[in-house]
């Protein structure tokens, strides 16, 4: 067990998940195109993947994005 530490998150952090994740979504879709010249039917169920893990590439940029806001916020506050 690792002790809690109280250390904020680093947005950079997320934002290079999110980074990875878009990648990987563009690679699957891609995936699904080869896939379909094997096997038609497969296309569609890839494609979903694909769009699934955009969906969480996206979030993971957007969580970045708000948790840098965040830490810009609380930092120009007098008192935080």
């Amino acid at each position: 067990m690792a002790p809690e530490t109280h250390e904020p998150l680093n947005p950079l952090y997320l934002k290079i998940a999110g980074i990875i994740t878009c990648a990987t979504a563009v690679g699957v879709v891609l995936l699904g195109f080869f896939i379909a010249q094997v096997a038609p039917g497969a296309f569609y169920p890839v494609l979903g993947g694909g769009v699934v893990a955009l969906c969480v590439g996206a979030g993971l940029l957007l969580a970045g994005r708000a948790a840098a806001h965040h830490a810009a916020r609380r930092s120009s506050t007098p008192g935080a």
